[in-house]
Protein backbone atom coordinates (compact mmCIF):
# COMPACT_ATOMS: atom_id res chain seq x y z
CA UNK A 1 0.00 0.00 0.00
CA UNK A 2 2.86 2.22 0.87
CA UNK A 3 4.90 1.62 -2.35
CA UNK A 4 1.21 2.69 -4.33
CA UNK A 5 1.06 6.05 -2.68
CA UNK A 6 4.17 6.79 -3.02
CA UNK A 7 3.85 5.66 -6.74
CA UNK A 8 1.19 8.05 -6.99
CA UNK A 9 2.69 10.99 -5.46
CA UNK A 10 5.21 10.53 -7.71
CA UNK A 11 2.96 10.43 -10.97
CA UNK A 12 1.07 13.66 -9.27
CA UNK A 13 4.71 15.36 -8.42
CA UNK A 14 5.01 14.95 -12.17
CA UNK A 15 1.95 15.77 -13.84
CA UNK A 16 2.16 18.68 -11.27
CA UNK A 17 5.72 19.95 -12.78
CA UNK A 18 4.98 19.13 -16.12
CA UNK A 19 1.50 21.26 -15.68
CA UNK A 20 3.99 23.73 -14.53
CA UNK A 21 6.09 23.74 -17.62
CA UNK A 22 3.29 23.74 -19.61
CA UNK A 23 2.23 27.04 -18.13
CA UNK A 24 5.46 28.86 -18.31
CA UNK A 25 5.92 27.66 -22.24
CA UNK A 26 2.70 29.19 -22.74
CA UNK A 27 3.16 32.17 -21.14
CA UNK A 28 6.24 32.82 -22.57
CA UNK A 29 4.80 32.10 -26.09
CA UNK A 30 2.34 34.62 -25.27
CA UNK A 31 4.70 36.91 -24.07
CA UNK A 32 6.46 36.67 -27.10
CA UNK A 33 3.31 36.75 -29.38
CA UNK A 34 2.80 40.09 -27.78
CA UNK A 35 5.39 41.67 -27.76
CA UNK A 36 6.24 40.35 -31.26
CA UNK A 37 2.63 42.06 -32.13
CA UNK A 38 3.65 45.18 -30.57
CA UNK A 39 6.37 46.11 -33.06
CA UNK A 40 5.74 48.32 -35.88
CA UNK A 41 4.21 46.56 -38.75
CA UNK A 42 7.53 48.33 -41.36
CA UNK A 43 9.94 50.28 -39.83
CA UNK A 44 10.73 51.41 -43.38
CA UNK A 45 7.11 52.67 -44.10
CA UNK A 46 7.78 56.46 -42.19
CA UNK A 47 5.04 57.90 -43.98
CA UNK A 48 1.45 58.76 -42.34
CA UNK A 49 -1.45 58.44 -43.07
CA UNK A 50 -4.68 60.09 -41.49
CA UNK A 51 -6.83 57.89 -39.09
CA UNK A 52 -10.45 58.81 -38.00
CA UNK A 53 -11.14 58.11 -34.28
CA UNK A 54 -14.82 59.09 -34.22
CA UNK A 55 -17.00 59.63 -30.89
CA UNK A 56 -18.68 55.99 -31.37
CA UNK A 57 -16.14 54.07 -32.14
CA UNK A 58 -15.93 50.71 -29.48
CA UNK A 59 -12.21 49.53 -29.06
CA UNK A 60 -13.02 46.87 -30.49
CA UNK A 61 -13.63 48.57 -33.96
CA UNK A 62 -10.75 50.67 -33.21
CA UNK A 63 -8.28 47.97 -33.14
CA UNK A 64 -9.59 46.53 -35.88
CA UNK A 65 -9.53 49.30 -38.19
CA UNK A 66 -5.86 50.10 -37.15
CA UNK A 67 -5.10 46.61 -38.02
CA UNK A 68 -7.09 46.76 -41.56
CA UNK A 69 -5.46 50.11 -41.94
CA UNK A 70 -1.84 48.02 -41.55
CA UNK A 71 -0.90 50.35 -38.62
CA UNK A 72 -1.03 47.91 -36.05
CA UNK A 73 -0.31 44.32 -36.33
CA UNK A 74 -2.43 42.67 -34.20
CA UNK A 75 -6.12 43.64 -32.90
CA UNK A 76 -6.14 41.38 -30.15
CA UNK A 77 -2.45 42.49 -28.87
CA UNK A 78 -3.26 46.13 -29.21
CA UNK A 79 -6.39 46.10 -26.90
CA UNK A 80 -4.60 43.81 -24.04
CA UNK A 81 -1.13 46.41 -24.75
CA UNK A 82 -4.29 49.83 -24.10
CA UNK A 83 -6.12 48.11 -20.97
CA UNK A 84 -2.71 46.91 -19.32
CA UNK A 85 -1.70 50.37 -19.43
CA UNK A 86 -5.23 51.64 -18.38
CA UNK A 87 -5.62 53.51 -21.57
CA UNK A 88 -8.75 51.66 -22.95
CA UNK A 89 -11.08 54.09 -21.80
CA UNK A 90 -8.76 57.59 -22.59
CA UNK A 91 -8.56 57.00 -25.90
CA UNK A 92 -9.64 61.39 -28.03
CA UNK A 93 -11.98 61.19 -31.30
CA UNK A 94 -10.15 63.59 -34.08
CA UNK A 95 -8.00 62.67 -37.19
CA UNK A 96 -4.48 61.75 -35.81
CA UNK A 97 -1.54 61.16 -38.37
CA UNK A 98 0.01 57.48 -37.78
CA UNK A 99 2.67 55.64 -39.74
CA UNK A 100 3.54 51.40 -39.82
CA UNK A 101 6.84 52.58 -38.33
CA UNK A 102 5.03 53.47 -35.31
CA UNK A 103 4.75 50.56 -32.28
CA UNK A 104 2.02 50.10 -30.84
CA UNK A 105 3.04 51.98 -27.81
CA UNK A 106 3.36 54.89 -29.63
CA UNK A 107 0.38 54.62 -31.29
CA UNK A 108 -1.39 54.68 -28.16
CA UNK A 109 0.17 57.28 -26.69
CA UNK A 110 -1.04 59.84 -29.64
CA UNK A 111 -4.51 58.53 -29.47
CA UNK A 112 -4.74 59.27 -25.30
CA UNK A 113 -2.80 62.08 -25.89
CA UNK A 114 -4.51 63.88 -28.29
CA UNK A 115 -2.24 64.41 -30.78
CA UNK A 116 -4.52 65.45 -33.90
CA UNK A 117 -3.88 66.07 -37.56
CA UNK A 118 -4.94 68.50 -39.81
CA UNK A 119 -7.47 67.09 -42.91
CA UNK A 120 -8.94 69.19 -45.79
CA UNK A 121 -12.21 69.22 -45.59
CA UNK A 122 -14.31 70.49 -49.10
CA UNK A 123 -17.58 72.46 -49.21
CA UNK A 124 -18.20 71.88 -53.13
CA UNK A 125 -19.31 74.33 -55.58
CA UNK A 126 -22.77 74.80 -56.99
CA UNK A 127 -24.40 72.87 -53.74
CA UNK A 128 -27.40 73.16 -51.78
CA UNK A 129 -27.83 73.57 -47.88
CA UNK A 130 -28.95 69.80 -48.40
CA UNK A 131 -26.45 68.55 -50.73
CA UNK A 132 -23.38 70.33 -48.78
CA UNK A 133 -24.91 68.25 -45.62
CA UNK A 134 -25.03 64.91 -47.27
CA UNK A 135 -21.40 65.89 -48.61
CA UNK A 136 -19.92 66.88 -44.90
CA UNK A 137 -21.30 63.44 -44.01
CA UNK A 138 -19.79 61.59 -46.26
CA UNK A 139 -16.48 63.57 -45.41
CA UNK A 140 -16.56 62.18 -41.72
CA UNK A 141 -18.69 64.65 -39.81
CA UNK A 142 -22.33 63.43 -37.74
CA UNK A 143 -25.30 64.45 -39.59
CA UNK A 144 -26.56 65.96 -36.24
CA UNK A 145 -23.31 68.26 -35.65
CA UNK A 146 -23.49 69.33 -39.24
CA UNK A 147 -27.84 69.96 -39.23
CA UNK A 148 -26.68 72.13 -36.06
CA UNK A 149 -23.59 73.72 -37.53
CA UNK A 150 -25.81 74.84 -40.91
CA UNK A 151 -28.89 76.43 -38.75
CA UNK A 152 -28.74 80.12 -39.02
CA UNK A 153 -29.30 81.23 -35.64
CA UNK A 154 -26.00 79.16 -34.32
CA UNK A 155 -24.43 82.49 -35.93
CA UNK A 156 -26.16 85.13 -34.34
CA UNK A 157 -23.53 87.69 -33.41
CA UNK A 158 -21.71 87.12 -37.07
CA UNK A 159 -21.40 90.22 -39.13
CA UNK A 160 -23.49 88.29 -42.02
CA UNK A 161 -26.08 87.38 -40.30
CA UNK A 162 -26.48 90.90 -38.27
CA UNK A 163 -26.08 93.16 -41.44
CA UNK A 164 -26.75 90.94 -44.52
CA UNK A 165 -28.84 88.38 -44.88
CA UNK A 166 -32.42 88.76 -44.47
CA UNK A 167 -34.22 87.80 -41.13
CA UNK A 168 -36.62 85.79 -43.62
CA UNK A 169 -33.51 84.02 -45.14
CA UNK A 170 -31.32 81.06 -43.96
CA UNK A 171 -27.78 80.29 -44.99
CA UNK A 172 -28.23 79.22 -48.22
CA UNK A 173 -26.15 80.54 -50.98
CA UNK A 174 -23.41 81.94 -48.17
CA UNK A 175 -21.48 79.15 -47.21
CA UNK A 176 -18.25 79.67 -49.75
CA UNK A 177 -17.57 77.04 -51.82
CA UNK A 178 -13.60 76.10 -50.62
CA UNK A 179 -11.20 73.90 -48.82
CA UNK A 180 -10.74 74.41 -45.12
CA UNK A 181 -8.41 72.36 -42.53
CA UNK A 182 -10.28 70.42 -39.48
CA UNK A 183 -9.09 67.73 -37.05
CA UNK A 184 -11.95 66.74 -35.25
CA UNK A 185 -15.20 65.85 -36.94
CA UNK A 186 -17.18 66.67 -33.74
CA UNK A 187 -20.21 69.45 -33.29
CA UNK A 188 -17.56 72.54 -32.30
CA UNK A 189 -15.45 71.57 -35.38
CA UNK A 190 -18.62 71.62 -37.64
CA UNK A 191 -19.39 74.91 -36.37
CA UNK A 192 -16.06 76.57 -36.46
CA UNK A 193 -15.91 75.12 -40.19
CA UNK A 194 -19.04 76.97 -41.01
CA UNK A 195 -18.09 79.95 -39.33
CA UNK A 196 -15.06 80.27 -41.75
CA UNK A 197 -16.88 79.90 -44.63
CA UNK A 198 -19.20 82.44 -43.85
CA UNK A 199 -15.75 84.57 -42.67
CA UNK A 200 -14.50 83.90 -45.93
CA UNK A 201 -17.33 85.22 -47.41
CA UNK A 202 -17.34 87.96 -45.77
CA UNK A 203 -13.51 89.03 -46.17
CA UNK A 204 -13.07 87.56 -49.46
CA UNK A 205 -15.90 87.95 -51.40
CA UNK A 206 -17.74 90.93 -49.76
CA UNK A 207 -14.55 93.84 -49.46
CA UNK A 208 -15.49 97.27 -49.57
CA UNK A 209 -15.05 98.16 -53.45
CA UNK A 210 -17.79 95.14 -54.05
CA UNK A 211 -19.98 95.70 -51.73
CA UNK A 212 -19.87 99.54 -53.22
CA UNK A 213 -20.41 97.54 -56.97
CA UNK A 214 -23.34 95.62 -56.19
CA UNK A 215 -24.80 98.20 -54.62
CA UNK A 216 -24.68 100.48 -57.30
CA UNK A 217 -26.11 97.62 -59.78
CA UNK A 218 -28.90 96.91 -57.51
CA UNK A 219 -29.71 100.63 -57.24
CA UNK A 220 -28.97 101.12 -53.50
CA UNK A 221 -32.02 98.39 -52.72
CA UNK A 222 -32.03 97.35 -48.94
CA UNK A 223 -31.11 93.53 -49.19
CA UNK A 224 -28.71 94.28 -52.67
CA UNK A 225 -26.36 92.16 -51.79
CA UNK A 226 -28.92 89.17 -50.92
CA UNK A 227 -30.45 89.80 -54.11
CA UNK A 228 -26.46 89.57 -55.61
CA UNK A 229 -26.29 86.38 -53.90
CA UNK A 230 -29.62 85.16 -56.10
CA UNK A 231 -28.26 86.18 -59.29
CA UNK A 232 -25.01 84.55 -58.90
CA UNK A 233 -26.32 81.19 -57.79
CA UNK A 234 -27.72 80.74 -60.87
CA UNK A 235 -24.56 82.21 -62.96
CA UNK A 236 -23.26 79.94 -60.97
CA UNK A 237 -25.60 77.00 -62.37
CA UNK A 238 -25.51 77.92 -65.16
CA UNK A 239 -21.69 77.64 -65.29
CA UNK A 240 -21.91 74.04 -63.83
CA UNK A 241 -18.78 73.39 -63.71
CA UNK A 242 -17.68 74.07 -67.11
CA UNK A 243 -13.82 75.05 -67.32
CA UNK A 244 -14.76 77.03 -70.41
CA UNK A 245 -17.46 78.66 -69.41
CA UNK A 246 -16.29 80.11 -66.18
CA UNK A 247 -14.33 82.69 -68.55
CA UNK A 248 -17.52 84.33 -69.55
CA UNK A 249 -19.75 84.65 -66.09
CA UNK A 250 -19.17 88.26 -66.68
CA UNK A 251 -21.09 88.14 -69.69
CA UNK A 252 -23.72 85.71 -68.25
CA UNK A 253 -23.79 88.33 -65.05
CA UNK A 254 -24.67 91.19 -67.81
CA UNK A 255 -27.23 89.59 -69.81
CA UNK A 256 -29.20 88.69 -66.43
CA UNK A 257 -28.76 92.08 -64.81
CA UNK A 258 -30.56 93.67 -68.36
CA UNK A 259 -33.01 91.52 -68.12
CA UNK A 260 -34.06 92.25 -64.36
CA UNK A 261 -33.48 96.02 -64.64
CA UNK A 262 -35.42 95.74 -67.55
CA UNK A 263 -38.06 93.53 -65.95
CA UNK A 264 -38.10 90.88 -68.51
CA UNK A 265 -38.00 86.99 -67.69
CA UNK A 266 -34.50 85.76 -66.50
CA UNK A 267 -35.68 82.66 -68.40
CA UNK A 268 -32.57 80.34 -67.06
CA UNK A 269 -33.26 76.63 -66.96
CA UNK A 270 -31.58 76.06 -64.15
CA UNK A 271 -34.53 77.64 -62.27
CA UNK A 272 -37.00 75.44 -62.96
CA UNK A 273 -34.66 72.44 -62.84
CA UNK A 274 -34.56 73.53 -59.12
CA UNK A 275 -37.89 73.77 -58.13
CA UNK A 276 -38.00 70.39 -60.07
CA UNK A 277 -35.73 69.24 -57.60
CA UNK A 278 -36.94 70.96 -54.25
CA UNK A 279 -40.76 70.07 -55.12
CA UNK A 280 -39.65 66.69 -56.14
CA UNK A 281 -41.33 66.80 -59.82
CA UNK A 282 -40.73 66.93 -63.30
CA UNK A 283 -43.19 69.60 -64.40
CA UNK A 284 -40.03 70.73 -65.98
CA UNK A 285 -40.92 74.45 -68.13
CA UNK A 286 -44.44 74.13 -66.36
CA UNK A 287 -43.60 74.03 -62.66
CA UNK A 288 -45.35 77.10 -60.74
CA UNK A 289 -42.72 77.52 -58.38
CA UNK A 290 -41.78 80.82 -57.79
CA UNK A 291 -38.60 79.76 -58.26
CA UNK A 292 -38.64 78.74 -62.10
CA UNK A 293 -37.92 82.06 -63.97
CA UNK A 294 -39.12 80.67 -67.43
CA UNK A 295 -42.39 81.91 -65.92
CA UNK A 296 -42.02 84.50 -63.36
CA UNK A 297 -40.08 87.80 -63.83
CA UNK A 298 -37.89 89.07 -61.06
CA UNK A 299 -35.33 87.12 -59.27
CA UNK A 300 -36.29 83.88 -57.35
CA UNK A 301 -37.26 83.72 -53.91
CA UNK A 302 -33.90 82.81 -52.71
CA UNK A 303 -30.81 81.13 -53.38
CA UNK A 304 -30.42 77.60 -55.14
CA UNK A 305 -26.89 77.57 -54.70
CA UNK A 306 -23.79 78.17 -52.74
CA UNK A 307 -21.92 80.78 -54.54
CA UNK A 308 -17.81 81.63 -54.95
CA UNK A 309 -16.18 85.00 -54.86
CA UNK A 310 -15.93 85.19 -58.63
CA UNK A 311 -19.00 84.99 -59.62
CA UNK A 312 -20.36 87.32 -56.78
CA UNK A 313 -17.60 89.57 -58.59
CA UNK A 314 -19.25 88.89 -61.61
CA UNK A 315 -22.84 90.50 -60.35
CA UNK A 316 -20.24 93.66 -59.17
CA UNK A 317 -18.32 94.53 -62.59
CA UNK A 318 -20.48 92.67 -65.37
CA UNK A 319 -19.31 92.58 -68.42
CA UNK A 320 -19.30 95.62 -70.65
CA UNK A 321 -21.51 94.25 -73.01
CA UNK A 322 -25.36 94.79 -74.43
CA UNK A 323 -26.64 91.24 -74.70
CA UNK A 324 -29.86 90.03 -73.49
CA UNK A 325 -29.78 86.22 -74.65
CA UNK A 326 -27.14 83.33 -74.16
CA UNK A 327 -27.09 79.82 -74.16
CA UNK A 328 -25.08 76.59 -74.54
CA UNK A 329 -25.12 74.31 -77.71
CA UNK A 330 -25.09 70.73 -77.94
CA UNK A 331 -20.98 71.11 -77.73
CA UNK A 332 -21.73 71.15 -73.76
CA UNK A 333 -24.04 68.11 -73.57
CA UNK A 334 -22.05 65.38 -75.22
CA UNK A 335 -19.92 63.21 -73.48
CA UNK A 336 -17.26 62.93 -76.06
CA UNK A 337 -17.10 66.95 -76.57
CA UNK A 338 -14.18 69.03 -75.26
CA UNK A 339 -15.12 71.67 -75.51
CA UNK A 340 -18.51 74.01 -74.03
CA UNK A 341 -19.19 77.13 -75.07
CA UNK A 342 -22.09 80.56 -74.59
CA UNK A 343 -23.72 81.79 -77.76
CA UNK A 344 -24.78 85.12 -76.76
CA UNK A 345 -27.06 87.50 -78.68
CA UNK A 346 -28.38 90.64 -78.69
CA UNK A 347 -31.62 90.21 -80.77
CA UNK A 348 -34.10 87.47 -80.19
CA UNK A 349 -33.82 87.12 -84.24
CA UNK A 350 -30.06 85.94 -83.84
CA UNK A 351 -30.89 84.20 -80.59
CA UNK A 352 -33.38 81.68 -82.67
CA UNK A 353 -31.20 81.86 -85.62
CA UNK A 354 -27.99 80.30 -83.96
CA UNK A 355 -30.19 78.07 -81.49
CA UNK A 356 -31.47 76.08 -84.91
CA UNK A 357 -27.47 75.82 -85.37
CA UNK A 358 -25.87 75.06 -82.42
CA UNK A 359 -28.66 73.72 -80.21
CA UNK A 360 -30.56 70.85 -81.57
CA UNK A 361 -30.28 68.34 -78.93
CA UNK A 362 -31.19 70.40 -75.81
CA UNK A 363 -32.29 73.67 -75.93
CA UNK A 364 -36.15 74.76 -74.76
Amino acid sequence: MRNLIQNNLKILMLITWLAFFAFVASLILIIRWYNSNLKPVDRQQTQTQSFLVDREITLDELAINLENADLIRDAAAFKWHLRIHNQHEQIKEGVFELSPSFYASEIANRLVSGILADVNVLIPPEVTIKDLEASLTRQGFQRSDIQLALQKQTYANHDLIKNVIPDHADLEGYITPETFAVNQFNAESAQHLIRRALDYFQDQCLTTDVRQALMNQFDGDEDYIHKAVILASIIEKEIGGQAELKQDRDKVAQVFLKRYHQNIRLDSDVTFEYADKITDSDLGLGNPSPYNTRIHKGLPPSPISNVSCNTIKAVAYPAETDFLFFFTGDDCRRASSTSCTFHFNQTLQGHTSDAAIYCSEGCH
